[in-house]
């Protein structure tokens, strides 16, 4: 049974994980590599707490995936790490990634961390790009994180095609891009 190749961008927070991703998909593009799934953008809401959007690579479609200080409104939402995650965003993430996969080479995952690890989260929607065999699947995740993950989704080391940690140098990048062009 073929695995899955994957890819990673590892870093802590602020590191700018999903810039990098986003540089990446750009750069495959001029390639003709096309890259579906999401980033995750920090923002600030009308009342001006932080927030964090999910973004569709594909369209650019947004919905706001989690709101700092504001406790969790039912079943709707997770509370974790005091953000209020809505749910409906797992879901139009995973819908995103089902819609996109087929025409894509590079399925993009940003923000997996403790709660995809927990069951939570993206957790669905990353089991369901690792089912994509003929795809290579890009991890965004906090280093700290790391080990957590690679177990939790049996992430197998010889399936990794790159890796990339924040912050790093351009030379890096670039051999990141190379790596992931050629798998």
């Amino acid at each position: 049974k073929r695995m899955t190749r994957w890819a990673l961008i590892s870093g802590e927070s602020g590191t700018e994980n999903a810039a990098c991703a986003l540089k990446l998909v750009a750069r495959l593009a001029a390639n003709g590599i096309r890259s579906a799934g999401f980033v995750q953008r920090k923002d600030v809401d009308e009342q001006g707490r932080k927030r964090y959007e999910l973004v569709r690579l594909i369209g650019g479609q947004r919905v706001v995936l989690a709101v700092d200080g504001v406790a969790a409104h039912g079943p709707a939402e997770e509370f974790f790490c005091s953000m209020a995650f809505r749910n409906q965003a797992f879901d139009a993430a995973r819908r995103w990634l089902e819609e996109d996969a087929p025409t894509a080479g590079l399925l993009v995952l940003d923000g997996i961390s403790k709660l995809e690890v927990g069951g939570k989260g993206h957790c669905a929607t990353l089991e369901a790009a690792l089912r994509w065999t003929d795809k290579i699947v890009l991890l965004c995740a906090r280093a700290s994180q790391l080990d957590f993950v690679v177990k939790r989704f049996g992430l197998e080391e010889g399936d990794m095609v790159a890796a990339f940690e924040l912050p790093s140098d351009d030379a890096a990048f670039d051999a990141f891009l190379r790596d992931v062009r050629a798998a």
